[in-house]
């Protein structure tokens, strides 16, 4: 699922993204693994 939902955002290694709402930050673990960018997390 998160293979589909990064799919679309057209990533690429060294760039940087801003995860909000992240819950448990899946999303942000895995695109720091196949993409090795800097992520910023903000959950409230």
């Amino acid at each position: 699922m998160i293979e589909e939902l990064t799919g679309n955002l057209h990533l690429q290694k060294g760039m940087r993204m801003l995860d909000l709402g992240c819950g448990t930050g899946l999303t942000s673990i895995y695109s720091t693994k196949v993409w090795r960018n800097g992520v910023r997390r903000l959950e409230e």
